[in-house]
């Protein structure tokens, strides 16, 4: 408080200079604490005067053990004083007040006021929320603004989907049976862009706030290498594996006198992998254009130009203040778009060949970078578009049936599908309307599920059944081999993600917890 000379005097409670006309008239009334977080509320005159020398109760605070709850006082207008926040949280009640794990301190406010400065709780809403998939809030401005702990389970379903077409995209024994490839299986290649923008909007929406210093990043990094290699190594064993085994099986057979199996019994090619492709998909580097054509599992290579990415985001969020970090993302799409298109018209002749945005083993990583940092914009820009969910979910789909209608004529268009797929995972981030509610049935989150292993297994998958149905190419058997091979191919997935997936994940994750914290380290070992 001011003294005779207008100079603020230091607080008896907290040891802060106070200008506030709540700290005046704390000093007035030394009974009440000067910190304003510490203060008590002055209980009413008791009923029974047997209650009147009861302790007033202390109201528990939260200045150590966590970010203060998001219960912001309402003016008189009946919003939220919550400064620019109120938007986001004007319908929110209960929903907010429990978002994040808090334990109330028994430490006095005044103890730490010094420390660390007061401001009311309505100031701090926005810095506090965790921002990460799952049920936006109600409300005219929700969108990205989302429960801890929770999915985006059109995301999930959206992902399986995916994953699927581009299976059966592989799936190369549709032309040996005479079937018709429908336009979305025959360019299923294009939905690995989907994969990439969804992988944008999913991890800028729950890392972005977390990155912050070197130990974020490791802990990032071991996070993301736990989702990915385990898997990245099976599957790739598994592909070099299985033509070898069906070389042995072969050469026993021949050996015991069934040489009219086969069509050339005397020729026996094991196959075996260099030590650059080995070394390279160990380090998962083999889709950054390190050869000139695929290797080994051929459908890895989004993988390994996604986890650099990965890290190249890492690395802008801990390095650039979010202004800048939003300009240089939106740069760095931009540019890795227009090579992207560049490689694909003229390194790759796309207009000709009718495949264009097929870059993979050699502009793959361009390609990513270009859709991964659109799914980042359509984060950003999420939580005024929610609100319009149905509405945008109609635009999206409509143009995507509109793009793949017209590859065949025009296949240049295919370049705007990361565009229009950014337009759907921006449609689908509120988890609402039509088009959302067919993602979230059970068979579609089934799929998403397992979305990870449809992809990395179905290239050893095809291998096999190339084996198996070898000479039975008639077509009435294209039915029945495709419904095996969908149905093979979910069970398969079903296993490996129950069995190397999620061990895996976990014991990555424990390891990544290791590095924080003791009160975040149970947090970050829940996390996926």
């Amino acid at each position: 408080m001011p003294n005779r000379h207008g100079a603020s005097a230091p607080c008896a409670s907290c040891g802060t200079s106070c200008r506030s006309a709540f700290a005046r008239r704390a000093h007035v009334r030394p009974s009440t604490p000067a910190c304003p977080q510490a203060r008590r509320r002055r209980p009413r005159a008791p009923a029974n005067p047997s209650h009147a020398s009861k302790p007033p109760r202390r109201r528990p605070c939260h200045c150590r053990s966590g970010p203060a709850p998001l219960r912001p006082k309402r003016a008189n207008n009946g919003r939220h004083r919550c400064g620019g926040a109120h938007r986001f949280l004007r319908h929110g009640r209960a929903q907010w007040q429990q978002s994040l794990d808090i334990r109330p301190c028994t430490n006095r406010c005044s103890d730490v006021a010094g420390s660390r400065p007061w401001s009311p709780p309505g100031r701090r809403i926005m810095s506090q929320w965790i921002v990460n998939t799952g049920q936006s809030l109600p409300g005219r401005h929700y969108g990205a603004v989302m429960r801890k702990h929770a999915t985006i389970d059109s995301f999930e379903g959206a992902r399986g989907l995916a994953a699927l077409l581009v299976a059966l995209y592989h799936f190369g024994l549709f032309n040996s049976f005479g079937l018709t490839y429908p336009g979305f299986i025959r360019y299923g290649y294009l939905f690995v862009d989907l994969f990439f923008v969804l992988s944008g909007f999913v991890i800028c929406s729950s890392y972005e706030s977390r990155l912050s210093d070197g130990a974020d990043f490791w802990t990032f990094v071991i996070r993301r290498f736990g989702r990915l290699f385990p898997l990245l190594v099976f599957s790739t064993l598994i592909y070099v594996l299985l033509p070898n085994a069906y070389v042995l099986a072969k050469q026993i057979l021949v050996a015991f006198g069934h040489q009219g199996m086969f069509r050339n019994p005397g020729v026996f090619d094991y196959t075996m992998p260099s030590a650059a492709e080995i070394l390279t998909t160990l380090t998962m580097t083999h889709g950054l254009g390190m050869f000139d054509h695929a290797i080994l599992n051929y459908a890895s290579w989004s993988i390994s130009a996604e986890f650099y990415t990965y890290l190249l985001f890492a690395g802008m969020c801990i390095a650039l203040p979010p202004r800048a970090r939003l300009v240089a993302m939106a740069m760095l799409s931009v540019l890795a778009y227009a090579v992207t298109c560049w490689a694909s018209i003229a390194w790759h002749d796309c207009i000709a060949k009718t495949r264009c945005l097929d870059v993979t083993y050699d502009f793959g990583f361009a390609r990513c970078i270009a859709s991964f940092f659109m799914g980042c914009a359509a984060f950003h820009v999420s939580r005024y578009a929610a609100a319009h969910a149905n509405r945008l979910q109609g635009i999206a789909l409509a143009a995507t049936v509109a793009v793949f209608a017209c590859l065949a004529d025009a296949p240049a268009i295919a370049l705007l599908l990361p565009l229009v797929f950014a337009l759907l995972i921006l449609s689908l981030s509120s988890d609402r309307g039509w088009a959302a509610s067919l993602l979230k049935t059970r068979a579609a989150q089934m799929l998403g599920q397992r979305s990870y292993s449809i992809y990395l297994m179905h290239p050893p998958l095809i291998c096999a059944f190339g084996y198996v149905v070898r000479g039975a190419w008639r077509p009435a058997m294209g039915a029945a081999v495709l419904l095996a091979y969908v149905l093979a191919l979910i069970a398969v997935s079903g296993l490996t993600y129950r069995f190397i997936e999620v061990p895996a994940r976990d014991a990555f994750n424990r390891w990544a917890a290791r590095l924080r914290t003791p009160q975040s380290a149970e947090y970050f070992a829940r996390q996926d």
